[in-house]
């Protein structure tokens, strides 16, 4: 019996679609790194030309590469626990194993010869360690197989039976688009009924099958439809870290829906929080990712005719907050080398973080926030996430980080003009702010050439004109009078 992996958090009955489809009703289990939809396939086309079957039964040694969406294409049956050896009982039409030509069913792998797969043999295996270990391979797999021509009717006899009766359970390699959802789990088993990890079993129906599992680590949920400011009605998106696996999940009801997004996205905050110590495992203390998730940016575009309206394009964006940068992403950064290059970096300590308030935003999309920069010709960007908790979790984590870089910072000279002449202002984490002579070597000049000093709590309020002109309010500690600069 085949398991599924991980502990169950969530699940429930849902209907799911590509978002032009109709809705089909699917099963849906959320385990703690990822989203499993189990729904009802049609049986699968199995390929194989008996003719075609080799004529002896000398070992064979065979390489298959997985598709990106799929698995091998192959099921196996047997196992040490039923003195057999893990024979191919099933081979699925255009999938790799069929497409090699090579594999067929009766093949099974020689005891002493092992299978080389991450180093892990399948040789004395269980039947659920051989599927365990086939499911977690990698891209490509090499198989050392052997032609058992007396096992072939006994296993072509079981599939027809199968296929006429329905019974058994099919691991489809990939679910076409128009069936409702893109992109599934890779697994090879023998027939049976999923069962999960704590023994709670699938097996309402024989004919449920698991069609589409997402990894949720650095996964993008949303309840926009792509690229508008369009919600769904009791419905949600669910993307991969990729975007190679992605679907609709339609709920009854919106708390129903309100639900699952609270439990999804909950898992996925975990996973990059564990992901993020991964990461910080090898950067220093002062290069540390504080924060990293999805938003969607918002771009004003043009419908080309000069006297219309602009509308808002949207476009998932990943964020990270990283020592004293703010990294912009189009693709979630995976290795060392993608945190190298990010679309745009910033200083925190140069930008300003701002909410947007509900009556002010650009259009329906809500839970808005702009990022403005003094570098790069005051650069700005518009950003949208998909709940208040979410839009103070990153708001929270904005203010630890600016604090951090600017206590690691201590102190920022900046080359000012102050009556008609020119000065440096400096911001010292210890004296707050002072202006003195531009250039002074080593920081902070000496007393009898600061013009003047202020606290930072003797700050009392600030304003600009958005370009180059900025106004500082001080309150004087002895005449308690406000005092501008």
């Amino acid at each position: 019996m085949v398991r599924l992996a991980g502990r169950e958090r969530k699940s429930g009955l849902i209907q799911v679609s590509n978002g032009r489809s109709q809705p089909e009703a699917a099963k849906l289990f959320l385990f703690e790194d990822s989203l499993t939809v189990v729904r009802k396939q049609p049986p699968w086309r199995v390929s194989q030309d008996v003719k075609a079957y080799p004529k002896h039964s000398k070992e064979r040694v065979v390489r298959l590469v997985k598709q990106k969406a799929g698995g091998l294409g192959l099921s196996v049956k047997g196992g040490v626990e039923h003195n057999l050896p893990i024979l191919v009982s099933k081979v699925f039409k255009d999938q790799p194993a069929d497409i090699s030509g090579q594999v067929f069913i009766g093949d099974a792998i020689v005891k002493g010869n092992p299978i080389i797969m991450n180093e892990e043999s399948l040789v004395e295996k269980t039947h659920e360690e051989a599927v365990a270990a086939l499911h977690n391979s990698g891209d490509e797999v090499t198989l050392v197989l052997k032609y058992y021509k007396a096992a072939t009717p006994y296993l072509l006899k079981s599939l027809a039976r199968q296929e006429r009766t329905g019974c058994g359970r099919r691991i489809p390699l990939e679910l076409r688009g128009e069936d409702g959802w893109k992109g599934l789990a890779d697994e090879t088993s023998e027939p049976d009924s999923p069962t999960h990890e704590n023994g709670n079993s699938l097996k309402e129906d024989s004919e449920w099958t698991i069609t589409a599992e997402v990894p949720l680590l650095m996964a993008y949920v949303t309840r926009y439809i792509f690229g508008t400011d369009q919600l769904r009605p009791k419905a949600f998106e669910v993307r991969s870290i990729d975007g190679s696996t992605t679907g609709i999940v339609h709920c009854s009801d919106l708390a129903d829906m309100a639900d699952w997004l609270k439990c999804i996205i909950h898992t996925i905050v975990g996973l990059n929080n564990l992901q993020m110590k991964v990461f910080n495992g090898s950067l220093t203390p002062s290069e540390q990712i504080t924060y990293m998730g999805w938003v969607c940016e918002g771009f004003e575009e043009s419908s080309g005719n000069a006297s219309s309206t602009h509308w808002q394009n949207w476009k998932p964006k990943f964020v990270a907050l990283k020592g004293a940068n703010v990294l912009l992403f189009g693709d979630a950064p995976v290795s060392a080398r993608d945190w190298l290059s990010p679309s745009v970096c910033y200083k925190i300590y140069e930008t300003l973080f701002r909410v947007v308030k509900a009556s002010e935003c650009m259009d329906q999309r809500q839970h808005c926030f702009l990022l403005q920069t003094a570098s790069r010709s005051h650069e700005s960007h518009y950003f949208s996430l998909e709940s208040h908790q979410e839009l103070g979790r990153i708001e929270k984590a904005w203010h630890q980080a600016l604090y951090l870089a600017v206590f690691n910072l201590y102190m920022k000279t900046f080359a000012v003009y102050h009556e008609g002449r020119s000065y440096g202002l400096s911001l010292d984490w210890n004296q707050g702010f002072v202006l003195g002579p531009p250039g002074q070597p080593g920081g902070i000049p000496p007393s009898p050439n600061i013009v003047w000093r202020y606290k930072f709590s003797q700050l009392k309020g600030s304003s600009d004109d958005g370009k180059s002109k900025l106004k500082l309010q001080f309150q004087n500690p002895i005449t308690r009078q406000m005092e501008v600069k």
